[in-house]
């Protein structure tokens, strides 16, 4: 019987989806297929961190997994994420990349806050390649 093994928070945008699904098979040796991975996937999944009701039920989600042996949380971000108002709501890539890295690190402080010792937190940003909607790059935050 297969046990979980990772937490993924990450978009539910479905540009995403299969470069989630890589990192961690190819990063942390589990599949969705084998159920080894607790998906919480949320648009702007980060952004759930900022409000203590939505905060809360995140929270709440991570505590199930964690007592059904989780012990890794990987927290994606994404560019040009539509639940921030997409790429042209910032000034510049700079300033959309600190304000993903930011809610990352935020997001990171809550889960710490309440499981800490209990689980290894992963935060990555995913990027496109340029000009175009393939995600083909990330960047461990």
């Amino acid at each position: 019987m297969s046990q979980c093994k990772v937490i993924k928070i990450g978009c539910s945008d479905h540009r995403v989806q299969s470069v989630m699904r890589g990192h961690l098979e190819k990063f942390h040796d589990v599949s969705e297929d084998r159920n080894e991975v607790f998906p919480i996937l949320n648009a702007g999944s980060q952004k759930l961190f900022a409000t203590k009701s939505t905060r809360n039920s995140v929270l709440e989600q991570i505590a199930i997994a964690v007592s059904n042996g989780a012990h890794t949380c990987v927290l994606f971000a994404h560019e040009d994420c539509g639940a921030y108002g997409g790429s042209e709501r910032f000034q510049n890539q700079a300033d959309e990349k600190q304000t993903y890295v930011n809610d990352l690190h935020e997001a990171e402080r809550q889960i710490t806050r309440q499981f800490a010792g209990k689980l290894k937190i992963e935060k990555i940003l995913l990027l496109r390649k340029s000009g175009t909607d393939d995600f083909n790059r990330f960047e461990k935050v």
